[in-house]
């Protein structure tokens, strides 16, 4: 959304021979302009300085370059343009400020990192300002409009009317009589064979937000604001900068049997920070320690977590596992009983150490069980509980329990953390096949709307098979793509559509087993860690990605 609704992008570029590579910038952009009528390549004037701007009436390309000394900038933003030209005459850049300085004395470029983002308060800040939500906001709007447009031409063409404007429409009674009317006075126009916002472009290639200019609102615009900016200011009474490092690594070359495996580890920071804001969660982790839970080598997910509460007492590390299996469905978590009988069905267990004792406080007893074995319990609900060592463990598997616990262990790691996660290869195991069917789901559901879309404009606007997709296109300003990776194609003889997936005239209920999302055909596993320090968040991941 940010990027076809919008964004400011530029790219800074720091040239040894600024004459050679701005020649070569401008003989392209030349190239570029001579190449389309609807491009114009011309000078503008920003903070007084002459600037080349190649451009399109849509704004499906708009591009500025300007340069300064050494530095060139190019950019879709006029307000980006006069920015960088401001910084270069008063020196006030991000890289001069204390948050900026700070995220490089944590994060250094000797980390040699493949990738650095940083996110400054002021960035944040501006995301949740009036001038970009009520614009983000307006510019929802007007990309519905034309939608409607679109519509409504398919509409009229389907009852014999064809109409060659928007007027026409509103008049014969496919649009509104108010139709694209707007406190900032910006309207629906067609241009050629499009359909574009007069003040912000085409869609999918709006005019950045930053060279809107926010001149009025209107009431209601300025009583949906105003309720957002109590959430934020009650919730975030500041911004803390956000700061992320990746580096990678290849950790399996490959072979002519296997993908090359590479290990993206990402180090992200929230400094200053103030956990104060972040609710309550936040203030109840624990201290920072090298304290971590060994599980069973059979846990393909594990996670933990040192916390303090009123209700467990003094800082206690909580733990849980699963072994590799299929476990319920998500819908299968609905309400009490149901997740009760869920729950049983999930290998696994959890667990506290040092034992907090808040089970054993329960009431009448229902904490302390029946004897089974040594230091093993059986309580309400067939619930077995073990304790020794410091360890309280919960499992419904008393042979899962049994097995395990030789494994468990409180040991000494060299980081720090408060949290800790990893999930296994999930390469040929259960879990693989249950994660896969789930996003298989999502994907057969997306897939099923998209033929059902198509089919609506051939049954209800009468929209000729062969220009459906085409149609579809001009509507949403983007290609209609089958979320399962087949193609959209209709069947006279069923009179439907259905994507070649499919191998039918529906989606199959379950994953093929010839299906692979996305996701899975890279991921090879990953851990995570989270450490709260009283000044800053630090969260540490790392993902190993096969790759071709």
């Amino acid at each position: 959304m940010y990027l076809n609704d919008g964004a400011t992008v530029g790219v800074l570029f720091k040239v040894k021979n600024a004459f050679l590579f701005r020649t070569s910038l401008q003989n392209d952009r030349a190239t570029r302009a001579s190449s389309d009528d609807a491009i114009e390549l011309g000078d503008t004037t920003i903070a007084g300085k002459t600037v080349s701007l190649l451009q399109s009436a849509d704004n499906r390309v708009r591009s500025f370059m300007v340069e300064d000394g050494e530095y060139i900038l190019v950019t879709n933003s006029e307000t980006m343009a006069k920015r960088f030209l401001e910084v270069g005459e008063s020196g006030q850049s991000l890289a001069a400020t204390s948050e900026f300085r700070l995220a490089r004395r944590l994060m250094p470029i000797e980390r040699d990192d493949s990738l650095f983002a940083y996110f400054s308060p002021q960035m944040l800040q501006g995301l949740v300002s009036p001038e970009y939500l009520i614009e983000l906001r307006r510019r929802i709007g007007a990309k519905s409009d034309v939608t409607l447009v679109q519509l409504a031409k398919l509409a009229a063409a389907a009852e014999g009317a064809p109409t060659a404007s928007i007027d026409q429409l509103i008049q014969r009674g496919y649009l509104p009589n108010n139709f694209s009317q707007r406190s900032d006075a910006s309207g629906i126009v067609e241009l050629g064979d499009s359909v574009i916002d007069t003040l912000r472009g085409a869609r999918g290639t709006f005019l950045p937000i930053a060279d809107i200019e926010l001149q009025n609102v209107t009431a209601e615009e300025a009583l949906w604001y105003s309720r957002i900016a109590a959430s934020y200011t009650s919730r975030f009474p500041h911004m803390d900068p956000i700061m992320v490092g990746v580096q990678r690594q290849t950790v399996f070359a490959g072979d002519n049997q296997n993908a090359t495996v590479e290990r993206l580890a990402i180090h992200a920071e929230i400094a200053p920070w103030s956990p104060a804001q972040y609710g309550k969660y936040a203030q109840q982790l624990g201290p920072p320690t090298r304290v971590a839970m060994q599980f069973a080598p059979d846990d393909i997910v594990a996670v933990q977590a040192h916390v303090a509460s009123e209700q467990l007492g003094p800082p206690t590390h909580l733990f849980a596992a699963i072994k590799d299996s299929v476990p319920p469905n998500p819908d299968d978590f609905d309400g009490l009983i149901q997740t009760y009988r869920a729950l049983k069905q999930l290998p696994g267990y959890i667990g506290a150490w040092p034992l907090p004792g808040a089970i054993d406080r329960l009431p009448l007893g229902l904490g302390r069980g029946t004897p089974v074995g040594p230091g093993m319990t059986r309580l309400i609900g067939g619930i077995y509980r073990y304790t020794g060592g410091g360890f309280s463990v919960l499992s419904f598997y008393p042979d899962l329990l049994t097995a395990s616990l030789p494994f468990l262990a409180s040991i000494e790691v060299e980081d720090t953390a408060q949290l800790r996660g990893r999930i296994g290869n999930l390469r040929g195991s259960q879990l693989e096949s249950w994660v896969t069917n789930q996003l298989y789901q999502r994907s057969a559901t997306s897939s099923l709307a998209g033929a059902d879309f198509l089919g609506m404009l051939s049954r209800q606007l009468r929209v000729p098979p062969a220009d459906a997709i085409a149609a579809t296109q001009d509507i949403f300003a983007t290609e209609l793509q089958c979320t399962l990776g087949g193609e959209y194609q209709f069947l006279p003889q069923s009179d439907q559509w259905q994507s070649t997936a499919w191998h039918g005239t529906r989606p199959p209920v379950t994953s093929p087993l010839d299906y692979a999302h996305p996701i899975m055909q890279w991921f090879r596993g990953g851990q995570f860690t989270l450490t709260q320090y009283d000044d800053r968040l630090v969260v540490d991941a790392i993902v190993d990605a096969a790759r071709k």
